[in-house]
Order: structure tokens, then sequence, then C-alpha cells
């Protein structure tokens, strides 16, 4: 080949060798270019796939972590009513306890009729409802026929509308009643 421009020209086969080495270096980053797209693809798939299951974990994980919350919650209140119904039951079987009175107190009176009562300890007071007067004397013979009861007497009794409303008073049989 003649010079042209005072420049020399490139031979004809290494004109072929530069050719065929940029034909393999762009193939070779075409290759390279498309397997990494494919693994890229691939992983981004994996992680789509991956993602899809750590949520719907996640769910059922939040799931189980309400009812768990919601499990420990009713432990917790469970806890307390059984403490609670010791305590009743502790004051219901102490000897100095006022529960069997009460109990008998509203075996003979509907606990319905109790507005108050009020208990010491040698006394008590209860202000009922009575349809009647002849019904509350009656709840007086009654209740001073309890054997934890030594004496018991109608205070006072007032109308109200329909009703009678009575306070009875009454000791305590201390001997029977309290250990």
């Amino acid at each position: 080949m003649d010079k042209l421009n005072f420049i020399n020209p490139v031979p004809s086969s290494t004109h072929r060798e530069l050719n065929r080495w940029a034909l393999i270096t762009f193939l070779l980053i075409g290759g390279a270019s498309c397997t990494v797209m494919v693994l890229t693809a691939l992983q981004g798939s994996i992680y789509y796939e991956l993602h899809k299951k750590c949520t719907t974990r996640q769910a059922e994980t939040n799931n189980a972590t309400s009812l768990s919350q919601q499990h420990s919650e009713k432990q917790h209140t469970l806890k307390s009513k059984k403490q609670q119904h010791q305590k009743i039951n502790r004051y219901a079987t102490h000897p100095k306890s006022a529960a069997p009175l009460l109990s008998q107190i509203s075996a003979v009176i509907n606990p319905a009729n109790i507005q108050a009562c009020s208990i010491t300890k040698g006394s008590f007071e209860l202000n009922c409802i009575a349809p009647t007067a002849q019904a509350a004397q009656q709840q007086v013979q009654k209740l001073a026929q309890l054997e934890e009861v030594s004496a018991a007497t109608l205070i006072s009794l007032n109308k109200e509308q329909n009703s009678f409303k009575t306070t009875i008073r009454g000791t305590i049989n201390k001997k029977k009643s309290r250990s």
C-alpha cells in the first residue's frame, strides 16, 4: 500500500486481525452483558419470591403475635380473677367473717329487697323494702329465729308509694357465730 498524506497504511492482514479483535471484543462484551442481565433477572425473581414468602410469613407472625398477646392478657386476667376468688374464699371461710350471717339473712329476706346492710362486731342494721307492714313484721320474726341472731327489732317503718321502707336492728349471737 502506498502512503497517503504521509501516513503508513495498515496492512490488510493487520486490518483483518483488528476487525476480528473488535468483533470478538464486542461479542464478548455483548455475551457478558447478556449473562449479567440473565443472572440479575434470576436473582430478581428469586428476591421477588423470597419477598412474597417473607411478607406472608410476617402476616402470619403478626397474627400469631396478636394471638399470643391476647393469650397472655387472658392468662393475666385469669390470674387476677383467681387471686380475687381466693381473697373472697379466704374472707368467706375466715372464722370472724360476716359471710355466714349475710348468707342467712339473704336466705330469709330476698336480696333484691335489701337496700343497705351494716354489720359491726356485735350488731347489724338492715334497710329493706317490704310490700306490707305484716311482711315487715314477718321479716323481723324470721331474722330473730336465725341461730346467729340473738335479737332483732323493727326500728322504723316508713310508707313509700306502694311499699314500706323498714329499718331492722339486731344483735349478733357471739357464741355461735364467731369463733
